[in-house]
């Protein structure tokens, strides 16, 4: 659950996070979002493309578990 993005529902591959909230989300989606919206789309503060940041620890993790899902499907 933690590694879907909340605005599409699917894996991120790109997780950042917006600083106002500290929500992550997969960066093509929320960049997007922000771009026409201004707002973050969980809290509705206000928000812009500056406030986003790279979530390595989150990437790492889903690099992990993608790796780990593919050796026990082989």
């Amino acid at each position: 659950d933690s590694f879907c993005d909340p605005i599409s529902f699917e894996l991120m591959h790109d997780p950042v996070m917006l600083t106002t909230s500290g929500h992550t989300y997969e960066r093509a989606f929320i960049e997007q979002y922000v771009r026409e919206h201004g707002i973050d789309p969980i809290t509705q503060k206000e928000a812009e493309l500056t406030d986003i940041v790279c979530n390595r620890a989150l990437k790492d993790s889903i690099e992990s578990f993608k790796l780990q899902h593919v050796q026990t499907s082989q």
